[in-house]
């Protein structure tokens, strides 16, 4: 089970908010979408396939049937890269070293050459910039190929901000991500919210 989920509320989005959090020099692997500014946060970091793979979709879509051969190329050594993450632990690992490099392999040569077809040079480009970042979580056993936890943890935080218009001071904004990180963190350490309340909050001299 995961740890923990902290609630950062912030009145914009930029990289000065992760290093807030995460500090400059974070030991772990960062999972995040392919925004910009995760760049060159910390070491190691690990992009969302499932951000890839609706990236390869709507390029799909653009496409004539007869022309799908390099997507679908992606698409399934992405998914061939996720199943042997999966599959690590019934293999001797001097398979799954080899299966490792063939998977490097094969991303190198897909990447290799611009491609003709517009669609397919967006995708290719945008997986070359990413490219130190495919396969991480092939190199760090429980690091997930997908920000999908992290997409679940925030869409209540998102709902919340939308029916109660986000928050109008700072204090206001400083309690509601304490008691929402308590409570939620609290769920994933299947622990009382009220203890873990109790932990932080000091009492008041009468």
């Amino acid at each position: 089970r995961h740890g923990a989920t902290v609630y950062f509320v912030r009145p914009t989005r930029n990289r000065q908010i992760v290093f807030d959090l995460l500090g400059r020099d974070y030991p772990g692997v960062l999972v995040s979408d392919c925004l910009s500014l995760y760049d060159e946060v910390c070491e190691h970091q690990q992009k969302c396939h499932a951000h890839h793979g609706k990236a390869i979709k709507k390029a799909l879509q653009s496409l004539p049937p007869g022309e799908h051969g390099y997507l679908m190329d992606w698409k399934i050594l992405l998914m061939a890269s996720r199943a042997l993450g999966q599959a690590r632990s019934d293999m001797l690992e001097s398979q799954y070293a080899i299966c490792r490099l063939a998977l490097d392999k094969e991303a190198n040569d897909l990447l290799r050459q611009p491609r003709r077809q517009p669609e397919e040079e967006r995708v290719r480009r945008r997986l070359l910039k990413q490219r130190d970042h495919l396969f991480t979580f092939l190199d760090h056993p429980g690091v997930s190929p997908t920000n999908n936890l992290a997409e679940r943890q925030l869409r209540p935080a998102v709902i919340s901000r939308k029916l109660s218009c986000g928050n109008r001071t700072v204090k206001g904004a400083k309690t509601w991500e304490t008691l929402t990180s308590l409570a939620v963190t609290s769920d994933q350490r299947e622990a009382k919210f009220r203890e873990q309340l109790k932990s932080v909050i000091k009492p008041q001299a009468g």
